[in-house]
Formats: C-alpha cells, sequence, structure tokens
C-alpha cells in the first residue's frame, strides 16, 4: 500500500495593526487501499518552524483519501513589516500498516510587506496655526509641514520630538526616521 499526504498553505489575511499575516494550512492524504489502523496514526503539523497541531488522526473505515488536518496561524512580521519565505511541514507516523511513517513540505510562501504606518503630529507648545498630523509609512520619507506656527514674543526655530526637547525638524524639512517623532 502506498501513503502520500499533502500539505498546503496560503495566506488568508493581514493585520497592519498587529503586523501580522494570517495563514491557512492544510494536510490531505490518499492511499491506494482502504486498509485503516483502529488505533489511529500520530501526526503533526509545524509551520514557519513551529508546532501549530499535533494530534492521532482516524481516516475513516473504507476511505482512500481526505484531511488529516487544517487550521489557521498567525505568523509574526519584524519591524519593518517584511518576513521571510514560510513553509509547512507535516508528518503522519505510527500508521501501524506499511509504509509506516510520511511526511511532505509545502511550497514556499511570499508574505507580502505589510506598510508599518506611524502619525506625525504637531504641538506648537500655546502657539496657533499648528498643522494638521500626518502619516509616515514604514520606509519611506515624509515631507514635514511648511506651516510656521506663531505665538507672540516667540520665533519659530522648528520641531522638536517633545515640548521640551531641541529643534531636530526644520518646516518642511524630511522625516525619515521610522518611527512618529
Amino acid at each position: 500500500m502506498s501513503l502520500t499526504i499533502t500539505t498546503t498553505l496560503s495566506l488568508s489575511s493581514q493585520s497592519v495593526a498587529n503586523n501580522t499575516s494570517t495563514v491557512t494550512w492544510k494536510v490531505k492524504y490518499s492511499k491506494s487501499s482502504s486498509t485503516y489502523n483502529n488505533n489511529g496514526a500520530k501526526y503533526y503539523v509545524n509551520v514557519d518552524g513551529n508546532r501549530v497541531k499535533s494530534g492521532t488522526w482516524k481516516p475513516k473505515k473504507g476511505t482512500t483519501s481526505g484531511t488529516i488536518a487544517s487550521g489557521t496561524t498567525t505568523i509574526k512580521h519584524n519591524a519593518d513589516g517584511t518576513h521571510a519565505q514560510i513553509r509547512a511541514y507535516a508528518k503522519v507516523y505510527d500508521t501501524g500498516f506499511s509504509p509506516s511513517s510520511a511526511d511532505d513540505y509545502s511550497a514556499y510562501l511570499s508574505l507580502p510587506t505589510i506598510k508599518r504606518t506611524f502619525t506625525v503630529s504637531y504641538n506648537a507648545n500655546g502657539g496657533t496655526g499648528t498643522p494638521a498630523s500626518q502619516t509616515k509609512t514604514y520606509g519611506v520619507n515624509l515631507t514635514l509641514s511648511s506651516t510656521i506656527p506663531t505665538r507672540a514674543g516667540y520665533a519659530f526655530k522648528g520641531w522638536a520630538t517633545s515640548s521640551t526637547g531641541t529643534v531636530v525638524y526644520q518646516a518642511g524639512g524630511t522625516h525619515s526616521a521610522n518611527s512618529a517623532a
């Protein structure tokens, strides 16, 4: 008798807020005989190198194909929203018939980069004419607002990263840091 398992992996969704991707995985089997083991066979599934499921698989009597296990797994991305290719691996063992085990790797899955964004907000420290907040995307330079606020008795020197900090950015300057400040 021959036993074959097939492992698949696909992208389900992505969350910008959580910087994660959710992937769906499935392990199917096919065998050349309807022979089965009343005690079942053990199996496990790894996704991106982490165990996501294990247990005992008991195929229905008389079947030659079907699903062993399926599910979803959340994958955390790097701070910049990237992630290396991933794959899934499944193994069925102690089948009680020959062959006593089978395993399979899914094809590699490339996860799209999640564009990370940050809000850059302005504080005129008691002045008026504060520019509206802007959105900064990770890895993309942001041209800061050229609006200059006014405050009686003060001369605007530029923007700091805190209300008591030293000037770091000029109005209309470039913000290249991958953060809000």
